[in-house]
Protein backbone atom coordinates (compact mmCIF):
# COMPACT_ATOMS: atom_id res chain seq x y z
CA UNK A 1 0.00 0.00 0.00
CA UNK A 2 1.40 3.92 -0.68
CA UNK A 3 1.35 6.06 1.88
CA UNK A 4 2.19 10.19 1.76
CA UNK A 5 4.69 10.60 4.55
CA UNK A 6 3.63 12.23 7.51
CA UNK A 7 7.02 14.12 7.52
CA UNK A 8 6.09 16.05 4.04
CA UNK A 9 5.01 19.57 3.95
CA UNK A 10 1.75 20.08 5.17
CA UNK A 11 -0.47 23.23 3.70
CA UNK A 12 -3.60 24.07 4.82
CA UNK A 13 -6.50 26.77 4.35
CA UNK A 14 -9.60 27.77 6.31
CA UNK A 15 -12.56 28.59 3.88
CA UNK A 16 -15.74 30.46 4.98
CA UNK A 17 -18.57 28.95 3.92
CA UNK A 18 -22.39 29.10 4.98
CA UNK A 19 -21.41 29.48 8.23
CA UNK A 20 -19.15 26.27 8.01
CA UNK A 21 -15.28 25.92 8.38
CA UNK A 22 -13.64 23.94 5.84
CA UNK A 23 -9.54 22.97 6.31
CA UNK A 24 -8.09 22.17 2.73
CA UNK A 25 -4.77 20.15 3.39
CA UNK A 26 -2.70 19.48 0.71
CA UNK A 27 0.87 17.52 1.18
CA UNK A 28 3.62 18.53 -0.72
CA UNK A 29 5.16 14.43 -1.14
CA UNK A 30 5.68 13.86 -4.48
CA UNK A 31 3.59 10.77 -5.39
CA UNK A 32 6.25 7.81 -7.10
CA UNK A 33 4.99 7.30 -10.75
CA UNK A 34 1.70 5.02 -10.81
CA UNK A 35 0.02 3.08 -12.91
CA UNK A 36 -2.94 4.42 -15.01
CA UNK A 37 -5.49 2.28 -12.88
CA UNK A 38 -3.91 2.65 -9.53
CA UNK A 39 -5.94 4.71 -6.94
CA UNK A 40 -4.32 7.64 -6.10
CA UNK A 41 -5.80 10.35 -3.22
CA UNK A 42 -4.43 14.00 -4.46
CA UNK A 43 -5.92 16.26 -1.69
CA UNK A 44 -8.61 16.06 1.23
CA UNK A 45 -10.92 18.71 2.51
CA UNK A 46 -12.37 19.00 5.90
CA UNK A 47 -15.53 20.46 6.89
CA UNK A 48 -16.20 20.61 10.56
CA UNK A 49 -19.58 20.24 12.14
CA UNK A 50 -19.19 21.27 15.67
CA UNK A 51 -22.73 20.97 16.95
CA UNK A 52 -23.24 17.59 15.46
CA UNK A 53 -19.98 16.68 17.02
CA UNK A 54 -19.06 15.40 13.85
CA UNK A 55 -16.75 16.18 10.24
CA UNK A 56 -17.27 15.21 6.89
CA UNK A 57 -13.94 14.10 4.76
CA UNK A 58 -14.15 15.50 0.85
CA UNK A 59 -11.61 13.17 -0.58
CA UNK A 60 -10.07 13.85 -4.32
CA UNK A 61 -8.26 11.84 -6.20
CA UNK A 62 -8.28 9.08 -9.07
CA UNK A 63 -9.08 5.47 -9.56
CA UNK A 64 -12.10 5.03 -6.68
CA UNK A 65 -13.84 2.58 -8.27
CA UNK A 66 -17.47 2.91 -9.09
CA UNK A 67 -18.58 1.13 -6.02
CA UNK A 68 -18.06 3.16 -2.55
CA UNK A 69 -14.47 2.09 -1.44
CA UNK A 70 -13.33 1.60 2.37
CA UNK A 71 -12.59 4.86 4.20
CA UNK A 72 -10.44 4.69 7.55
CA UNK A 73 -9.13 7.60 9.70
CA UNK A 74 -6.76 6.14 12.01
CA UNK A 75 -8.13 2.75 11.75
CA UNK A 76 -11.64 4.19 12.48
CA UNK A 77 -14.05 2.94 9.34
CA UNK A 78 -15.80 5.71 7.79
CA UNK A 79 -19.18 5.65 6.87
CA UNK A 80 -19.34 6.98 2.86
CA UNK A 81 -22.12 9.42 2.27
CA UNK A 82 -20.83 9.86 -1.44
CA UNK A 83 -18.59 8.41 -4.05
CA UNK A 84 -17.65 8.69 -7.47
CA UNK A 85 -14.38 7.60 -9.84
CA UNK A 86 -12.54 10.62 -8.31
CA UNK A 87 -14.26 11.97 -5.44
CA UNK A 88 -15.67 10.59 -1.74
CA UNK A 89 -17.46 12.31 0.80
CA UNK A 90 -17.05 10.09 4.40
CA UNK A 91 -18.23 11.05 7.70
CA UNK A 92 -16.33 10.93 10.70
CA UNK A 93 -16.97 11.56 14.52
CA UNK A 94 -15.17 14.31 15.88
CA UNK A 95 -11.58 13.87 16.42
CA UNK A 96 -8.92 15.29 19.14
CA UNK A 97 -7.15 17.90 17.22
CA UNK A 98 -3.63 16.05 15.83
CA UNK A 99 -1.94 14.50 12.50
CA UNK A 100 -4.18 11.01 11.91
CA UNK A 101 -3.61 8.55 8.60
CA UNK A 102 -6.28 8.42 6.09
CA UNK A 103 -6.80 5.25 3.87
CA UNK A 104 -8.85 4.82 1.15
CA UNK A 105 -9.27 1.38 -0.30
CA UNK A 106 -11.03 -0.16 -3.43
CA UNK A 107 -9.87 -4.10 -2.89
CA UNK A 108 -7.24 -5.95 -1.79
CA UNK A 109 -4.24 -5.08 -4.48
CA UNK A 110 -1.83 -2.84 -3.53
CA UNK A 111 -2.91 -0.51 -6.80
CA UNK A 112 -6.51 -0.30 -5.15
CA UNK A 113 -5.18 1.76 -2.12
CA UNK A 114 -4.21 4.58 -0.76
CA UNK A 115 -2.86 6.96 2.25
CA UNK A 116 -2.85 10.27 3.05
CA UNK A 117 -1.84 12.25 5.93
CA UNK A 118 -4.25 15.00 7.76
CA UNK A 119 -3.71 17.30 10.39
CA UNK A 120 -7.20 18.30 12.33
CA UNK A 121 -7.34 21.45 14.65
CA UNK A 122 -9.87 22.78 16.69
CA UNK A 123 -12.62 25.57 15.27
CA UNK A 124 -11.50 29.27 16.59
CA UNK A 125 -13.70 31.54 18.73
CA UNK A 126 -15.37 33.69 16.50
CA UNK A 127 -13.70 37.43 16.36
CA UNK A 128 -14.54 40.70 17.22
CA UNK A 129 -17.06 42.43 14.05
CA UNK A 130 -15.44 44.52 12.49
CA UNK A 131 -16.43 47.62 10.59
CA UNK A 132 -18.37 47.54 7.35
CA UNK A 133 -16.09 47.89 4.70
CA UNK A 134 -17.31 48.17 0.68
CA UNK A 135 -19.42 45.20 -0.27
CA UNK A 136 -17.55 42.40 -2.33
CA UNK A 137 -18.40 40.67 -5.56
CA UNK A 138 -20.43 37.87 -4.65
CA UNK A 139 -18.58 34.59 -4.42
CA UNK A 140 -19.54 31.31 -6.06
CA UNK A 141 -22.45 29.20 -4.36
CA UNK A 142 -20.74 26.61 -2.25
CA UNK A 143 -21.87 22.95 -2.23
CA UNK A 144 -24.74 21.48 -1.79
CA UNK A 145 -24.98 19.90 2.38
CA UNK A 146 -25.63 16.61 3.01
CA UNK A 147 -29.02 15.25 3.96
CA UNK A 148 -29.37 13.92 7.07
CA UNK A 149 -29.79 9.89 7.92
CA UNK A 150 -33.27 8.58 8.74
CA UNK A 151 -33.33 7.23 12.36
CA UNK A 152 -33.79 3.47 12.60
CA UNK A 153 -37.60 2.37 12.74
CA UNK A 154 -38.25 1.81 16.46
CA UNK A 155 -39.50 -2.22 16.97
CA UNK A 156 -42.72 -3.34 16.78
CA UNK A 157 -44.66 -4.23 19.86
CA UNK A 158 -45.30 -7.06 21.62
CA UNK A 159 -48.84 -9.30 21.06
CA UNK A 160 -50.98 -9.01 23.38
CA UNK A 161 -52.34 -12.39 25.47
CA UNK A 162 -54.94 -14.52 23.44
CA UNK A 163 -58.11 -13.69 25.27
CA UNK A 164 -60.09 -16.86 27.42
CA UNK A 165 -62.46 -19.35 25.80
CA UNK A 166 -66.09 -18.52 25.80
CA UNK A 167 -68.25 -20.67 27.93
CA UNK A 168 -70.44 -23.01 25.99
CA UNK A 169 -74.33 -23.16 26.48
CA UNK A 170 -75.49 -26.58 27.42
CA UNK A 171 -79.21 -28.06 27.09
CA UNK A 172 -80.45 -31.07 29.21
CA UNK A 173 -83.51 -32.61 28.72
CA UNK A 174 -86.09 -34.70 31.47
CA UNK A 175 -89.48 -36.08 31.01
CA UNK A 176 -92.25 -34.12 33.16
CA UNK A 177 -94.83 -35.73 35.00
CA UNK A 178 -98.11 -34.52 34.78
CA UNK A 179 -98.82 -31.91 37.51
CA UNK A 180 -98.73 -27.69 37.42
CA UNK A 181 -96.62 -27.39 34.51
CA UNK A 182 -98.04 -29.68 32.34
CA UNK A 183 -101.38 -31.15 32.64
CA UNK A 184 -100.98 -34.18 30.68
CA UNK A 185 -96.60 -34.16 31.65
CA UNK A 186 -94.13 -33.79 28.77
CA UNK A 187 -90.56 -32.72 28.95
CA UNK A 188 -88.46 -29.99 30.74
CA UNK A 189 -85.90 -27.88 28.66
CA UNK A 190 -82.89 -26.75 30.89
CA UNK A 191 -80.30 -24.79 29.41
CA UNK A 192 -77.08 -22.94 31.31
CA UNK A 193 -73.36 -22.39 30.45
CA UNK A 194 -70.93 -25.07 31.16
CA UNK A 195 -68.62 -22.67 34.07
CA UNK A 196 -66.49 -25.58 34.96
CA UNK A 197 -66.06 -26.58 31.37
CA UNK A 198 -67.01 -30.50 32.35
CA UNK A 199 -69.60 -30.84 29.25
CA UNK A 200 -72.07 -31.63 31.26
CA UNK A 201 -75.06 -29.01 32.68
CA UNK A 202 -75.02 -29.61 36.49
CA UNK A 203 -77.68 -28.00 38.45
CA UNK A 204 -75.80 -25.42 39.93
CA UNK A 205 -75.28 -24.01 36.33
CA UNK A 206 -78.74 -24.32 35.34
CA UNK A 207 -80.55 -20.83 34.67
CA UNK A 208 -84.02 -20.90 36.07
CA UNK A 209 -85.03 -18.08 33.80
CA UNK A 210 -84.74 -20.59 30.67
CA UNK A 211 -86.54 -23.76 31.61
CA UNK A 212 -88.94 -24.35 29.39
CA UNK A 213 -91.73 -27.06 29.00
CA UNK A 214 -92.44 -28.48 26.41
CA UNK A 215 -96.24 -30.01 27.50
CA UNK A 216 -97.87 -33.10 25.63
CA UNK A 217 -101.46 -32.38 24.57
CA UNK A 218 -104.60 -33.26 26.69
CA UNK A 219 -106.43 -36.16 25.49
CA UNK A 220 -109.75 -34.51 24.32
CA UNK A 221 -113.21 -35.66 25.65
CA UNK A 222 -114.30 -38.76 23.40
CA UNK A 223 -117.68 -38.14 22.03
CA UNK A 224 -120.43 -40.34 21.81
CA UNK A 225 -119.87 -41.34 18.26
CA UNK A 226 -116.29 -39.66 17.57
CA UNK A 227 -112.82 -41.50 17.99
CA UNK A 228 -110.21 -40.02 20.83
CA UNK A 229 -108.05 -36.55 20.07
CA UNK A 230 -105.12 -36.45 18.56
CA UNK A 231 -102.00 -36.32 20.76
CA UNK A 232 -100.44 -32.79 21.08
CA UNK A 233 -97.06 -31.25 21.78
CA UNK A 234 -93.81 -32.61 21.46
CA UNK A 235 -92.39 -36.48 21.20
CA UNK A 236 -88.77 -35.30 22.31
CA UNK A 237 -86.15 -32.81 22.33
CA UNK A 238 -82.83 -33.36 21.09
CA UNK A 239 -79.76 -30.70 20.83
CA UNK A 240 -77.90 -30.29 17.82
CA UNK A 241 -74.56 -28.61 17.07
CA UNK A 242 -73.44 -26.76 14.21
CA UNK A 243 -70.10 -26.43 12.68
CA UNK A 244 -67.14 -23.76 13.59
CA UNK A 245 -67.54 -20.73 11.35
CA UNK A 246 -66.04 -17.36 11.21
CA UNK A 247 -68.09 -15.67 8.52
CA UNK A 248 -70.41 -12.85 9.09
CA UNK A 249 -72.98 -13.64 6.65
CA UNK A 250 -76.13 -16.32 7.08
CA UNK A 251 -75.55 -18.09 3.92
CA UNK A 252 -71.96 -18.84 5.19
CA UNK A 253 -72.39 -18.97 9.23
CA UNK A 254 -72.95 -22.27 11.60
CA UNK A 255 -75.97 -24.30 10.69
CA UNK A 256 -77.15 -26.36 13.38
CA UNK A 257 -80.26 -28.46 10.98
CA UNK A 258 -82.83 -30.51 12.87
CA UNK A 259 -83.64 -34.11 11.20
CA UNK A 260 -86.61 -34.29 9.41
CA UNK A 261 -89.91 -34.20 11.47
CA UNK A 262 -88.41 -32.28 14.04
CA UNK A 263 -88.99 -28.17 14.59
CA UNK A 264 -86.88 -25.93 16.03
CA UNK A 265 -88.31 -24.74 19.60
CA UNK A 266 -84.86 -22.35 20.42
CA UNK A 267 -81.40 -22.16 19.82
CA UNK A 268 -77.88 -20.64 20.98
CA UNK A 269 -74.99 -19.32 19.66
CA UNK A 270 -71.56 -20.20 21.33
CA UNK A 271 -68.25 -18.21 21.01
CA UNK A 272 -65.68 -20.87 20.79
CA UNK A 273 -62.05 -18.55 20.47
CA UNK A 274 -63.06 -15.49 21.05
CA UNK A 275 -64.77 -14.13 24.35
CA UNK A 276 -65.00 -9.98 22.72
CA UNK A 277 -66.90 -11.12 19.70
CA UNK A 278 -70.79 -10.17 19.25
CA UNK A 279 -73.16 -13.52 17.54
CA UNK A 280 -76.28 -13.21 16.25
CA UNK A 281 -78.58 -15.75 15.52
CA UNK A 282 -82.09 -16.45 13.88
CA UNK A 283 -84.25 -19.91 12.64
CA UNK A 284 -84.22 -20.50 9.13
CA UNK A 285 -84.72 -23.60 6.86
CA UNK A 286 -82.60 -25.56 4.13
CA UNK A 287 -84.04 -28.32 1.99
CA UNK A 288 -87.31 -29.05 4.01
CA UNK A 289 -85.43 -29.12 7.48
CA UNK A 290 -85.45 -26.48 9.99
CA UNK A 291 -82.04 -25.16 11.65
CA UNK A 292 -80.89 -22.65 13.82
CA UNK A 293 -77.90 -20.29 12.46
CA UNK A 294 -75.40 -18.26 14.08
CA UNK A 295 -72.34 -15.75 12.69
CA UNK A 296 -70.31 -13.58 14.33
CA UNK A 297 -71.55 -9.68 14.26
CA UNK A 298 -70.39 -6.28 14.51
CA UNK A 299 -67.73 -4.13 12.61
CA UNK A 300 -65.41 -5.51 9.98
CA UNK A 301 -62.59 -5.75 12.64
CA UNK A 302 -64.98 -8.04 14.85
CA UNK A 303 -63.70 -11.42 14.91
CA UNK A 304 -63.92 -14.70 16.22
CA UNK A 305 -65.46 -18.45 15.79
CA UNK A 306 -68.95 -19.19 16.74
CA UNK A 307 -71.19 -22.19 17.19
CA UNK A 308 -74.98 -23.18 16.71
CA UNK A 309 -76.72 -25.20 18.35
CA UNK A 310 -80.42 -25.82 17.83
CA UNK A 311 -82.48 -27.62 20.19
CA UNK A 312 -84.67 -29.87 17.98
CA UNK A 313 -88.08 -31.04 19.04
CA UNK A 314 -89.83 -34.24 17.64
CA UNK A 315 -93.72 -33.34 16.86
CA UNK A 316 -94.94 -36.57 16.48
Amino acid sequence: MKYHSHMGRIASKSIALGGLLFGLLESGVAHAQTSPQQLDVKNVEIEYKTTEGKIFLYIYGQNFGTSAPAVQLAGFSLLVRQNASGFVVAEAPTFQPGSYRLTVSAGSDSTQNDAFEITLGTQGPKGDRGETGPAGPQGAQGPQGLAGSIGPQGPAGSTGPQGSTGLATLAKTTPETAGTNCAAGGTKLELGADSNRNGVLDISEVDWTLTKYLCNGVQGLQGPQGPPGPTGGFAGCTQRLGANSTAKSFTSGSWAYCNSGEIVTGGACTIVNAATAGTSGTITASGGRQAYVCIISGPSTETGTVRAEAICCRTH
